[in-house]
């Protein structure tokens, strides 16, 4: 299984801060992501910044060159953020709900587990009382 980086992560995304002030939020491409596993963000632009999309890091919060390479290229996130594996042409509204539903599917396949359990339970439960009686 491939590490869960940023570099390899959907919301993986540069901000471009134009000259008035607005922002426009973009998916990383494939190249830039290649050269980031690397460790290489010579790509940058001096106008744009990088970030997570769901707010789990932003280069905005002080980070320096080494901390944004180890930011997005060396640190595995493994459960700890909202990892979804990069899709090329993926736009991030899509991207966000196919992660909630998994989530979701996750939870119900939980409860769907527990309650077979439940039911094993009662019924060796039930076994055994049948068995003492008996």
């Amino acid at each position: 299984m491939p590490k869960q980086t940023c570099a390899n992560c959907h919301f993986f995304i540069r901000r471009h801060h134009g000259e008035r002030g607005a922002e426009h939020t973009f998916v990383v491409g494939s190249a830039q992501r290649a050269l980031t596993a690397a460790g290489d963000l010579s790509w940058q632009r001096m106008s744009e910044s990088i970030a997570c999309f769901k707010g789990v890091w932003d280069e905005g919060c002080g980070l320096s060159g080494q901390a944004k390479v180890a930011a997005t290229a060396s640190q595995e996130r493994h459960k700890r953020c909202y990892f979804l594996a990069y899709q090329e042409g993926m736009l991030l509204p899509a991207a966000e709900k196919l992660q909630q539903e998994s989530v979701s599917r996750s939870f119900e396949r939980r409860k769907y587990r527990l309650a077979i359990y439940g039911l094993l339970v009662t019924i060796i439960g039930l076994l055994a009382k049948l068995a003492y009686n008996a």
